[in-house]
């Protein structure tokens, strides 16, 4: 389950007026890694008094040494190979996970309300990653690529920690035709944590209403940093059955991180205030703040709590070397052919060649 996510759409349906949470939690603190290896890991943290459960949050980061503005995201959904216009594929699942299927390519992604899917495309509610887009004040902007009937109307929703943004634009592809459009839409409650949502909301029963591509653009200057998830666990308890206080989680599933080695962790709390029910639901949930960042060093074996949770970083600048991976996260010398994963100059493109 992704806590937020859920918990937002269910508010969505819920009815009444909110009541204030009283509940409060401290920081989580968290330790080094622990059993590492070249493929996984054991995240660990202190027990945190009044923590129900925990989210656990897996990163690779990027530092920019030169100001601009910068592609945090390129999503274009390039695991999807099935389906087609005239028949697509899925349609039998409420909600689907595309990280799961391999659909996506970043870990985060998934669709709601019985999505289909054609090759590269998907429809339905689409949840974006949890993003951190601090920078530049929260500003950031989308480049969203829809294939869909001329004039339909997309919702876009920005989730930041003061609440949601709703935005709605026209899709023009001209003469009352079907195909594809392109649209900016710029949003300024950007913050760690951050997630958006996308949805035709006009589309009709059986006419065409897929996302296609999705850009997350961002002005930065040297010294910030970008992390990008690659992996989360948000199911943990803060106990087991027994009573006794659960502090680590193993990761091994870094299929996301695309092969690097270097890889940063956080963890946030949640707890629920059964004095404060929002409408229909009889509690409201309690986020504490992210705890610090642990750095791990898949390569070294070492692990150290760096101490890092704003925007800019005080650590030595990342590589900017070329490095090209496959989807399935082989590091490879050249481009061939089919999908490939370049990471440069502090940003991350995909590429396809035939």
């Amino acid at each position: 389950m992704r806590m937020k996510k859920i918990y937002l759409w269910m508010m969505a349906v819920a009815m009444g007026m909110p009541a204030q949470a009283q509940v409060t939690l401290d920081k989580p603190v968290v330790k080094p890694a622990t059993n590492i290896t070249s493929s996984r890991f054991t995240a660990n943290w202190e027990q945190l008094e009044g923590a129900e459960h925990y989210g656990l949050y897996v990163y690779v980061k990027q530092t920019v040494t030169e100001e601009g503005d910068y592609v945090i995201m390129d999503e274009n959904f390039s695991g999807i190979t099935e389906g087609s216009i005239i028949e697509p594929a899925g349609g039998d699942e409420d909600l689907v996970f595309l990280d799961e299927k391999r659909f996506s390519d970043y870990w985060g992604w998934w669709a709601y309300a019985m999505p289909t899917w054609i090759g590269g495309m998907i429809d339905g509610l689409i949840y974006s990653p949890y993003m951190d887009l601090r920078a530049d004040g929260g500003k950031y902007k989308l480049i969203i690529t829809t294939y869909n009937n001329d004039s339909d109307e997309i919702r876009v929703e920005s989730n930041g920690d003061d609440g949601k943004v709703t935005k709605i634009y026209k899709a023009v592809v001209g003469d009352g035709s079907t195909g594809s459009s392109t649209n900016t839409v710029e949003f300024d409650n950007g913050c760690k944590g951050l997630f958006f949502s996308i949805i035709n909301q006009t589309a009709e029963l059986g006419t065409p209403d897929y996302l296609d591509r999705v850009q997350v653009v961002q002005h930065l200057k040297p010294g910030d940093a970008i992390y990008t998830q690659v992996y989360a666990n948000e199911d943990l308890d803060a106990e087991n059955d027994w009573g006794f206080a659960i502090t680590s989680d193993v990761v091994s599933d870094l299929y996301y991180a695309y092969g690097e080695t270097e890889l940063y962790y956080d963890l946030q709390a949640v707890a629920y205030d059964w004095s404060a029910p929002r409408g229909s639901i009889p509690y409201t949930p309690v986020y504490s703040e992210f705890s610090d960042m642990v750095k791990v060093d898949l390569n070294t074996k070492t692990s150290v709590v760096t101490g890092i949770d704003g925007v800019r970083s005080q650590t030595v600048p990342a590589s900017t070397g070329r490095s090209i991976y496959t989807l399935d996260g082989q590091r490879v010398n050249h481009v061939g052919k089919g999908v490939h994963i370049i990471r440069e100059n502090g940003q991350t493109r995909k590429v396809f060649t035939k």
